[in-house]
Order: C-alpha cells, then structure tokens, then sequence
C-alpha cells in the first residue's frame, strides 16, 4: 500500500474507481452523515461504515473519513431527532437551506455523544482493518468546510464571526483527540486549518500531532495571502502532517 499521491474521493463501487485503485491511488476518503449513523436517537446503524470501509480493506488501500454534521440542500447531515428535542433550526437567507443551532446544549451534547460512538466503533475494528484506517477529519460546520454555514442567517443572532467559530471548535478538537490518542492511537485527527490557515497557529501549539487539510493551495490560484500560506505549509513537507486536497 502507499500513502502518497492520488486518492478517491466518495464511493469505492464502481468499475472507474476500482480501476484507478489498482493502478495508482493510495486510498479513499470516506464522508459519512451525522443522520445516516445516528438514525434516530441513540440509534446507531453501521452497516454504510462497514460496508465502505470493508470494500476499501479488501482493495488493500488507505482510508480517510469524515462525518458531516449539517450542509445545503439536499446534502443535510443533521439528525432530525435534535430538531424535535429542541434544537433551534437556522434558516439561509436566499437558499432557504436549515442548519442547526451549534450553540444549544443538547446539540453540543450529541455531537459530542456521536464523536465518542464513531471513536469507539472504529477502535473495535480489526487489527487489520484499523492499520489501514489512517485519519478521521473531525468536522462541525457545512460539510467538511470550515464554516458554520453555506449562507447567512435569516436571524443574525445565531451567526459566528471567525473568533466566535474558532473559539466553538477548538475544544472539541482538543477532547476527541485526547480520546483518540487513549484508544486508537494511530488513527490520526485530520483539521481543516480553514482558508488562509486561521486555525494553523493554535492547532501547531496545541494539538501539534493533528494532521492538517490543504485545501487552498489545490483549489486556488492567485488568491490572495497565498505566499503565507505556501509559507506556512512547505515547513510541513516531508512530515507526512499534510493530508487531503481537494
């Protein structure tokens, strides 16, 4: 198996990807949804995790994941079960797209509840199975953006600036790796830096072993801060600490 160069992104099934696994990727990045794991509350369903992650051992490749939390239309990740227990719904200006309310307590604690299951059900794998599972991007906005929202609030008071989200996520970033590194020490959290690396600094002081998403500098050209950034990131060569463009 190799780490490096080309992965899959998505599904692992077809004649075109398997094709491409044989011949030149190292692995395949998973994305689950929040509602397809938790179906209604404390109900867990993993047969969509073992059949992909399954399928990906049987080719003898690599594996990433994320679990989205909520997106756009028609991408939604979020239970519905938190809407019916009181979690507030944020509506998009102009998409009319619904997203959670991540500052109530009973989000917070269910996220935190779903981070610990997928934890610990990946730490049940196989030995076989868990070396080829290498990192897990821990995710809490928009799909795997770094982002609360693909939009803008109908009401403002449920809007994040930078410093608001940052200050949201970097706790739980803390605890879940403190939990991976207990109880699957080689998988490998995987954080979204965000654009123009707003999170690189705390995440190079704090969880220093996290492996890191370079997304701008394979879906950007030009844009502006990219010396910083390119700046920023070519220290990180050769630690094998950059993963998943785009």
């Amino acid at each position: 198996m190799k780490k490096l160069g080309v992965w899959s992104y998505g599904n692992l099934t077809n004649s075109v990807t398997d094709g491409m696994i044989s011949s030149f990727a190292g692995g395949c990045h998973y994305t689950f949804k929040w509602k397809d794991i938790e179906t209604s509350f404390n109900i867990f369903d993993w047969s969509t995790f073992d059949s992909k992650i399954n399928y990906a051992v049987g080719k003898d490749v690599y594996i990433g994941f994320e679990v989205w939390v909520s997106g756009p239309s028609p991408v939604s990740a979020t239970p519905s079960y938190l809407y019916s227990n009181g979690v507030e719904q944020v509506v998009m200006q102009t998409s009319g797209d619904i997203y959670p309310n991540y500052r109530n307590s009973y989000y917070q604690t269910r996220y935190t509840n779903m981070l610990n299951q997928v934890l610990a059900y990946f730490a049940a794998y196989p030995i076989n199975t868990k070396n080829h599972i290498l990192y897990w991007e821990v995710v809490m906005g928009s799909t795997g953006d770094g982002v609360p929202f693909h939009g803008v609030p109908v009401n403002p008071a449920y809007d994040f600036t930078d410093a608001q989200w940052s200050t949201y996520k970097r706790p739980f970033w803390s605890a879940i790796n403190t939990s991976i590194s207990s109880s699957f020490p080689a998988l490998k959290i995987l954080i979204n830096p965000q654009n123009f690396l707003l999170e690189y600094s705390w995440v190079e002081n704090n969880i220093p072993n996290a492996w890191l998403k370079g997304g701008d500098f394979s879906h950007n050209f030009n844009f502006s801060g990219e010396k910083n950034y390119s700046d920023s990131l070519n220290v990180l060569y050769g630690t094998g600490r950059i993963a998943r463009g785009e």
